[in-house]
């Protein structure tokens, strides 16, 4: 979940300039196959963004986020680490993203409403620092700096109503993602011969719903759901719901 206070710009040719800052709070329960216990990673996020969108549909979106990632998990027994552990440890990331887009209206008036679509491409960028705890059995583990690069399409469908002060937009979509990871090594012990990688490299595919609804002229709240299945994970489901106030 999320909230941001952002205010608009409007430039010499009428294109309208958003900046802002946002703040958020996400949660993860990983359900690892053959690994009994639990596992979770509490997220607080802040960050600052910027929009710019002129008539004819096209926008460029630019996001920086930092990210806490508060990570405890309590398992019986993964093996190596006996007879259980429950560990509690935190990371720091960065992230920098860029998303191009248009938007194609079936109908076009001064207020756009209808039906559109709207195909957008990103490629977003995040680092991850290294972390270190000590296990139940005294066994130092270690774990590197992770670097993430991601490149994602998705096409959108929706449906807007702004008239007579109303202003909602239902919409569905379908995305493809690439990513290419380097580093986060969980080393035992610093031993190179007693360490896993991590692999979310490859190709998933994306789809979800949502919509936004204007409660006020400057006040607006949206809801998000994304589903994904890659080649080694599957996300059965992650929701985001928002609330954006214009200064």
């Amino acid at each position: 979940m999320d909230i941001g206070i952002d205010r608009a710009w409007t430039t010499c040719s009428d294109d309208e300039i958003f900046t802002g800052v946002f703040f958020g709070y996400g949660k993860i329960n990983p359900n690892i196959p053959n690994i009994d216990g639990d596992i979770t990673t509490d997220a607080p996020y802040g960050g600052i963004y910027g929009t710019w969108l002129n008539e004819c549909g096209v926008y460029i979106d630019a996001v920086a986020k930092a990210q806490r990632f508060n990570n405890h998990f309590n398992i019986p027994n993964v093996g190596l680490i006996t007879p259980s552990e429950s560990v509690d440890y935190h990371q720091w990331g960065v992230s920098v993203s860029a998303e191009v887009g248009k938007r194609f209206y079936t109908c076009c008036e001064q207020q756009p409403s209808g039906f559109f679509i709207e195909p957008e491409a990103q490629v977003a960028y995040t680092h991850v620092n290294s972390a270190n705890y000590n296990a139940a059995d005294l066994t130092r583990i270690t774990i590197s700096d992770a670097n993430v690069l991601q490149a994602r399409g998705i096409l959108m469908l929706g449906y807007t109503l702004n008239q007579c002060g109303t202003f909602f937009e239902p919409y569905v979509k379908i995305g493809e993602a690439s990513q290419n990871t380097n580093g986060g090594n969980l080393n035992l012990n610093q031993l190179s011969d007693l360490s896993y990688q991590p692999n979310l490299d490859g190709a998933r595919t994306e789809i979800g719903a949502g919509f936004s609804y204007r409660v006020a002229d400057n006040l607006q709240v949206h809801l998000d759901y994304v589903a994904a299945t890659g080649q080694d994970y599957n996300i059965p489901w992650a929701i985001n719901a928002g609330i954006r106030y214009i200064m």
